[in-house]
């Protein structure tokens, strides 16, 4: 077992490392603000991020990105906007799909086929004497890349705003992942035996998981944009009285 990033590991470059090629094949169909699409694509030596592989050295972990044999993917997704009434406005997206790659550089042949997706989400709601409520968020399903899992996470954001009377600008209060639900967790070692027979579990916590992230700030914007449409029309009549 080996962490990601000890005095027995080192961060190099690959110099053998080969381009990616895709082939890709897309179904779109637009209507309005709505947006829905089918896309399968063929990848030729993926590149997957940094990789635990042995080395010219001995005993030493070379931490490096590597190319997959090839990796395939079939994906849809989704961006649906709702207005549920004029106080009251949502938009939804969201993608996900089948993967499925095969890796030969590690002892054993890797073939990995899984299920992943993502959603995000906005919320915004207009209240009497120019307030505003917006909340916001998404959830990424777990995952898997090279021989390790992405475990799934969430996160919630809440913000409020005031725009101020006369165009004297808005104050915005925000709170950046309300549940502390934003923290990283993965294994490494998680589907074959490495070189090094890894089996590491990573949990990572951000600031957001000790104390909430409070930001409150004031914005103003200065000058008139009736001057600068005038402008743009006085210079389109002046031009066309040329023609």
């Amino acid at each position: 077992m080996h962490p990601d990033n000890d005095p027995t590991s080192v961060f190099t470059g690959n110099p053998a490392l080969k381009p990616t090629i895709t082939h890709n094949f897309k179904l779109a169909y637009n209507w309005q603000d709505y947006l829905f699409s089918i896309l399968y694509s063929r990848d030729t030596d993926p590149i997957v991020g940094v990789q635990g592989v042995p080395g010219p050295t001995k005993g030493l972990v070379y931490l490096m990105p590597e190319n997959a044999d090839w990796q395939n993917n079939l994906t849809a997704q989704a961006t649906i906007p709702v207005k549920a009434a004029a106080w009251w406005e949502m938009n939804y997206n969201f993608i996900g799909g089948w993967h499925q790659y095969r890796i030969s550089y590690f002892p054993e042949l890797l073939v990995e086929r899984y299920f992943s997706y993502s959603f995000n989400f906005n919320e915004s709601f207009k209240l009497p004497r120019n307030y505003a409520i917006e909340l916001s968020g998404y959830y990424n399903s777990s995952s898997y890349s090279g021989n390790s899992r992405n475990y799934g996470s969430a996160v919630c954001n809440l913000g409020f705003k005031k725009e101020l009377e006369n165009n004297k600008g808005s104050f915005q209060l925000s709170i950046a992942d309300i549940f502390r639900g934003g923290s990283y967790r993965g294994h490494d070692g998680a589907l074959i035996a490495d070189a090094f027979d890894s089996d590491v579990y990573i949990n990572y916590h951000g600031e957001s998981y000790f104390r909430p992230i409070i930001k409150l700030s004031y914005s103003r914007s200065f000058g008139s944009n009736n001057k600068k449409d005038s402008h743009k029309n006085n210079g389109t009549k002046a031009e066309q009285e040329r023609l």
